[in-house]
């Protein structure tokens, strides 16, 4: 048996020696061991484990070694190896597994890691009440553990349980999540309770009484007030929780929480108020007074039987005995005494005398009544009374003529519902005493696009005379501020034109566009044909490929031309003078020329001769009945130092001062001591803006002197060749020995353009205004064509509009929108 043990021997150290010399390398962990044992009674925490391996650094640097620990824990769960250490935990072992491995070889060692045992620790929490109420058992609890929060909270009278504490001034809020270390005490925390109250209050809605405000507990209930209010007139209807008294305020259900107001209602004692209704038979025979008793805010009854009057038939009741306030016994309730009125109709006996009417001639008579264009036609009627006795006798005295037309009655009669009537009255005679009556009579505005039907009529004393029925066609109305098949007009503009001279007088013209056809005012109108109808023109356009009409109504305002007065001689004695004007008056066919004042100014400092300037003296005239000339109301005095006087006519008409363009000089003749005339000056009048300004050239080398007018005086500056006028002022540039008179006008004053704001938002149009004659401004519409505007329109088409005007630094614009 031994010798076969030791063969065994030999054999394996021989199979060892040819195989780790197969290859004639030794292995490079031969010899290499891990030399760690088990460790016992290991703290808790962060543990190296223990082992040494000799050159492992060599081999790990060398040969590229891999060291590996695998660490399992009692209950077989990986544990995490952080480089070579663990997190120990008490009363744990584990198995911790070494290798070493190069390459295709490793070596391995296991070793064991107990861990130190500890005992397990309790502490006592102890729950302190204050003063409070309950049963709260202390509790064992491990240390590290958390105490359990109880499932109860401590009560106490008059307060609020707030948390339990961990000291007994209750600073310091205990967190139950907070490990426990070491026995606790903890203090329930009481917070005293607020009595808060609200306020319900009475409001006696106009009643009499003392009701007190009650102060209840929130969430209390208030109760009824022992006080009933009073009120003149009505009776006490119980409280209620709104205003409206609709809802009534329950005391025993509602608790009050915030202020609250509880409204009295009260019910009106009816007192049952009658009126009496008097009916007056207006004409008809009343053998007594007539008359009901209503009650007030009801309707009257009317009588069960109407009254009788001959050839009259009873149309209805008015408060008046015209009939202008009818009384609607369906509608109408009775509030105070009243007396109605039989409102009687003549029968008159209807008569068709077609061929006593000749055809009528219908005109437009448009107008633009509050920016709104009413279209009305004017009707031109032929009524023959010749042999009209012999065809109808005893018709009497004529008392009116008129017409009567509907848009839905095809055959209008005198009396006739939907149907308007327009008569003359009080200006005819007996039927002998003429041939024909011609009358022209208007429509009420219409309605556009449709047709009416028309009956002219003649009334007389028991008969009404009727014409044959026609009928008469509106056109379309153009919205204002805009324009169909013209340009340079806007329908519903009111134009101000001042363009009228000597020999030509103010005007207005517009161009027809192609493809349409027009009248003005119901005459053919042709392009830039002059237009001199002031007030209210209408212009028809037509378009010829559709026939369509379009109404246009425009308003137009001509400024006087200019009026010149003219010295003509004078009366003077040693110490004064007087001096006579004369007019001269431009298209005075076709103008009349309202007067309202005229006058000489005079001045013996300067010739700058207008209305207020220092120095000037102004006496008003005495004009002749025919208004062809005038004379100085008062004499002027000469000046004590025989300096020359300067005199200029001036004349007033419609509010416009209009200037003589001569200034007349008169100087002291010694021998007959008195003043003469010394010729005149012409006066160069040139107005402008500070945005234009004015230049003057005297040529080179050429000094002159601009005299500026101050508060009470002037201030004369000298220049040399040229200046240029582009301060606001009053300049005047005159030199002794010279014929001339230059005055300039600088003004900063530009038009107002009212109406509009920028960015402004008008729903349904606005009226906007540039108050002043031939202004020049126009406006575009969503960004298409400019259209030259009138002094004010309408605007009424829905869009974006900018309107450019003129202001200090040129055109300026205003935006702004129009709405449906």
């Amino acid at each position: 048996m031994k010798k076969n043990l030791a063969f065994i021997v030999i054999f394996l150290m021989l199979f060892f020696v040819v195989v780790g010399c197969d290859d004639g390398e030794e292995s490079i962990l031969n010899g290499v061991e891990i030399e760690a044992v088990d460790q016992y009674n290991v703290p808790a925490g962060t543990y190296q484990i223990p082992y040494t391996i000799d050159d492992l650094s060599n081999m790990l640097k060398t040969y590229s070694a891999v060291l590996s620990f695998t660490v399992l824990n009692q209950n077989n769960e990986a544990v995490v190896v952080s480089g070579e250490t663990i997190v120990v935990e008490p009363n744990m072992i584990y198995t911790v597994h070494i290798k070493l491995m190069v390459e295709e070889e490793f070596i391995e060692k296991t070793i064991t890691i107990t861990a130190i045992t500890q005992v397990q620790v309790f502490y006592t929490v102890v729950f302190h009440l204050n003063g409070g109420v309950g049963t709260f058992e202390n509790q064992s609890v491990s240390s590290g553990s958390v105490a359990n929060l109880p499932e109860t909270e401590p009560t106490k009278e008059g307060f609020t349980f707030t948390g339990w504490y961990s000291d007994p001034e209750l600073l310091h809020f205990f967190d139950f999540g907070d490990a426990v270390t070491g026995d606790l005490d903890l203090y329930a925390g009481f917070e005293q309770n607020l009595v808060v109250t609200s306020v319900v209050h009475f409001d006696l809605m106009g009643g009499t009484g003392t009701v007190d405000d009650q102060h209840i507990v929130l969430g209390g209930y208030a109760v009824i007030p022992s006080v009933t209010p009073d009120k003149e007139g009505f009776t006490f209807g119980g409280w209620y929780s709104d205003v409206e008294c609709l809802s009534p305020f329950l005391f025993d259900l509602t608790m009050i929480y915030s202020q609250t107001t509880v409204y009295a209602k009260w019910d009106a004692i009816i007192v049952v108020v009658t009126y009496t209704v008097n009916y007056d038979f207006n004409g008809a025979v009343q053998l007594e007074a007539v008359s009901e008793t209503v009650e007030e805010n009801e309707l009257a009854l009317g009588l069960s039987q109407n009254p009788i009057y001959t050839n009259y038939t009873l149309y209805g009741w008015a408060l008046d005995a015209e009939g202008l306030d009818m009384w609607n016994f369906l509608e109408d309730v009775v509030v105070s005494d009243i007396t109605l009125f039989a409102i009687w109709r003549f029968t008159y006996t209807e008569i068709d005398a077609f061929n006593h009417f000749e055809d009528p001639i219908i005109l437009d008579q448009s107008i633009i009544n509050n920016y709104e264009i009413e279209q009305i036609m004017g009707h031109h009627v032929v009524f023959l009374g010749d042999n009209l006795d012999d065809d109808y006798p005893n018709l009497g005295k004529l008392e009116a003529v008129g017409m009567l037309y509907s848009l839905t009655v095809l055959n209008p009669k005198y009396y006739s519902e939907n149907t308007i009537k327009v008569e003359q009255t009080g200006i005819y005679d007996t039927i002998e005493s003429w041939i024909a009556v011609i009358y022209d009579i208007n429509t009420l505005p219409l309605i556009e696009d449709t047709t009416y039907h028309v009956v002219y009529f003649a009334r007389f004393e028991s008969s009404i005379v009727y014409s044959e029925i026609t009928s008469f066609e509106t056109i379309n109305v153009v919205p204002t501020g805009t324009v169909i098949g013209a340009e340079y007009l806007l329908s519903g503009g009111y134009y101000k034109k001042d363009n009228g001279s000597a020999s030509t007088r103010p005007y207005m013209m517009f161009e027809i566009l192609n493809g349409f056809e027009a009248t003005h005012e119901n005459t053919p109108y042709n392009s830039y044909q002059f237009v001199y109808k002031s007030g209210f023109n209408s212009l028809i356009t037509r378009d010829i490929s559709t026939g369509e009409k379009y109404l246009h109504v425009y308003h137009v305002e001509f400024a006087k031309p200019f009026v010149n007065t003219n010295y003509i001689f004078k009366t003077s004695d040693a110490s004064s003078m007087k001096l006579s004007y004369e007019f001269t008056f431009a298209q005075l066919e076709f103008i009349t020329y309202n007067i309202s004042e005229a006058g000489v100014l005079l001045s013996h400092d300067h010739p700058f001769l207008q209305i207020g300037y220092p120095g000037v003296t102004k006496v008003t005239g005495i004009i002749n009945p025919a208004q062809t000339e005038f004379q100085m109301s008062q004499d002027y005095l000469y000046p004590g130092g025989h300096e020359t006087v300067y005199a200029r006519g001036y004349v007033v008409i419609d509010g416009i001062v209009h200037y003589s363009t001569k200034i007349d000089q008169f100087s002291y003749y010694t021998n007959g001591q008195t003043y003469i005339s010394a010729g005149s000056l012409s006066v160069n009048h040139i107005e402008t803006t500070t945005y234009s300004g004015h230049d003057v050239y005297k040529g080179a080398a050429v000094e002159f002197n601009v005299y500026q007018k101050l508060e009470s005086s002037y201030d004369m500056k000298t220049y040399t060749n040229t200046t240029h006028f582009g301060t606001a002022g009053s300049y005047f540039i005159y030199q002794q020995g010279y014929s001339v008179v230059e005055e300039i006008f600088v003004t900063d004053q530009y038009p107002i353009l009212t109406g509009v704001v920028d960015d402004g938002i008008y729903p349904g149009g606005v009226v906007i205004e540039n108050d002043m004659f031939n202004p020049y401004w126009y406006y575009q519409k969503d960004g298409g064509d400019f259209i030259y505007l009138p002094t004010s329109i309408k605007l009424v088409e829905p869009g974006f509009y900018d309107v450019y005007v003129q202001g200090p630094n040129g055109m300026q614009s205003i935006s702004f929108t129009i709405t449906e």
